[in-house]
């Protein structure tokens, strides 16, 4: 018999360590608890700021032009257009969120880097608020040793930090789907109405913003309502009005209602855009998390199983989302992000179980709660900097740099591409001064000069996809820049002005060959609004 059956259900202290029984389905942070975890969160904030310092790199391409470069376009009227931004299939929530925030920094100043400061601290907020979730639920779960387990863990976890300045759909939900858990599990027959008001909004932003996530949220709504019909009332009340204005911000702002939900389901569902991407096993997200952990995968995985009894709610959601995710043949490691603070706050209340530790009253409970927290520290170090891990860090680095020097240069005024299909590599108008514009650059255009652009991007392109050798003619190099990966991009400046003309010269990002033929065969896409890949 293990020690979570043993055992009567956690209990709330008083003190630390001094027990009484909590009231059904609700739990008060005592004031050693408030003080523990303004801590961990402090220190989480921390940690998260101090990674975007250090590694300021690109995490995803979608970063850029689905979310930061429509909210440039809505603010300053410049911003590379992408291909789901033409057809509309995703949701303009988090890229108005953002657009709120360029024209607040706009006020301030057009300098791009007030505006990706201010968004990646944003982002580091934001991705902290799981931390504070964590303890709760670990200390309603087991104690106040699970909630410092599992509140460490998601404060240090690698995965985490390296996610956390990104503001993309993963991340967000990653923070709104722990927020959900935490209204919707334990309701009880007498739940105020307020929460369930709650965890019905909840569950309805996180589904528009990824409606991948549909099956888990039906399980964490059962959660909340099954214990009484009459839940069901505050819940719908909650869920319904911000459904209906996520549906009237499509029609708003994309032509139909709910068409970030219908029309993304359709294209990669139906027509299997997103297969044009690539597809992976079944097995693919468990191997590729594995190979990640090196040899600690089985010490996690069974931390984890021990937690998973203690919380019925997280356990179910999580293994359904896990598996809805496994089930679609196109994978992302970064999908997966919005499961990790759950998958964590597991492993922290198995830890604790395995360690036969609930409060932290004595001196042996503390040490043995504080060697743990260490020892997880230490594993996620190791694992974030010595395992295949560890190349992932500074992706992105190298077109930062580049772009950092164009914006440096009081003198520029356009930078252009080339090849033109590097755009997904690149960082996009929102990276650049409003005064410096992007176009496609083509060899003879570098070997007379290109009229609008007196920078050009070149970027030495992996053997599989080779571009013609770059001609200097009015060019200089200025210097080149590698990401560690198997690319290197290299800066060249002319002298002189640019003249740029938005019909001819504005570069709008082609979606490849596989996937401009599907879009194409519906009718759905015109060749005419995007540049030639040369």
């Amino acid at each position: 018999m293990t020690y979570l059956a043993q055992r009567p259900p956690a209990a709330s202290q008083t003190v630390c360590g001094s027990a009484r029984k909590p009231k059904q389905g609700h739990h008060e942070l005592e004031p050693c608890d408030v003080i523990l975890l303004g801590t961990i969160c402090v220190v989480a904030l921390s940690a998260r700021v101090l990674t975007y310092a250090l590694y300021p790199g690109l995490l995803d391409s979608v970063e850029i032009f689905q979310f930061h470069e429509p909210a440039h376009r809505w603010v300053f009227g410049t911003g590379l257009i992408a291909w789901e931004q033409v057809v509309g299939i995703r949701s303009p929530i988090i890229p108005g969120f953002l657009a709120a925030l360029a024209l607040l920094c706009k006020q301030i100043t057009t300098n791009p880097d007030l505006y990706r400061h201010t968004a990646s601290i944003a982002a580091c907020v934001v991705t902290t608020i799981p931390t504070g979730f964590a303890y709760v639920i670990g200390l309603r779960s087991f104690g106040r040793a699970a909630a410092i387990l599992a509140s460490t863990l998601n404060a240090t976890w690698f995965e985490c930090l390296h996610y956390a300045p990104h503001f993309i759909a993963d991340t967000i939900t990653g923070t709104l789907l722990i927020t959900t858990l935490y209204f919707c599990w334990p309701c009880q027959p007498q739940t105020s109405p307020v929460r369930l008001r709650a965890a019905g909004a909840l569950c309805a932003l996180t589904f528009v913003i990824r409606p991948q996530l549909a099956p888990a949220l039906i399980v964490a709504a059962l959660y909340a309502v099954l214990p009484a019909p009459r839940n069901i009332r505050p819940f719908t009340i909650g869920a319904v009005p911000v459904l209906v204005l996520s549906g009237l911000f499509d029609w708003a702002t994309l032509g139909t209602p709910f068409q970030s939900i219908w029309l993304y389901y359709v294209v990669n569902q139906v027509w299997h855009v997103s297969g044009a991407y690539g597809t992976e096993p079944f097995y693919w997200y468990a191997a590729s998390e594995l190979v990640f952990w090196l040899g600690a995968g089985p010490v996690l995985i069974y931390a984890a199983t021990l937690g998973a009894r203690a919380t019925p709610a997280i356990t179910a959601t999580l293994a359904v989302a896990f598996l809805s995710f496994s089930a679609v043949g196109h994978k992302e490691v970064r999908f997966l992000y919005a499961l990790l603070p759950l998958f964590l706050i597991l492993i922290g209340i198995g830890t604790a179980e395995l360690l036969r530790v609930r409060s932290v009253a004595t001196t042996r409970d503390r040490w043995k709660t504080g060697a743990a927290c260490a020892a997880w520290c230490a594993l996620s170090f190791a694992l974030g900097f010595l395992s295949p891990y560890k190349a992932m860090w500074n992706l992105g680095r190298g077109p930062l740099e580049a772009f950092e020097a164009v914006n440096h240069d009081p003198r520029a005024c356009g930078l252009a591409l080339y090849p033109a299909s590097v755009w997904a590599h690149t960082y996009g108008q929102s990276y650049l001064r409003a005064d410096i514009r992007m176009s496609a650059a083509t060899p003879a255009a570098i070997l007379e000069h290109t009229p609008a652009a007196n920078y050009v991007l070149d970027e030495d392109e992996p053997p599989d996809h080779p571009a013609p050798p770059l001609r200097f003619g009015a060019y200089h190099q200025v210097g080149c820049w590698s990401d560690l990966g198997p690319n290197q991009v290299c800066l060249l400046r002319r002298p002189g002005g640019c003249h740029y003309h938005p019909d001819t010269d504005e570069l709008k990002p082609d979606p490849g060959a596989a996937v401009d033929k599907i879009l194409r065969a519906h009718g759905i896409l015109d060749p005419h609004l995007y540049t030639t890949s040369n």
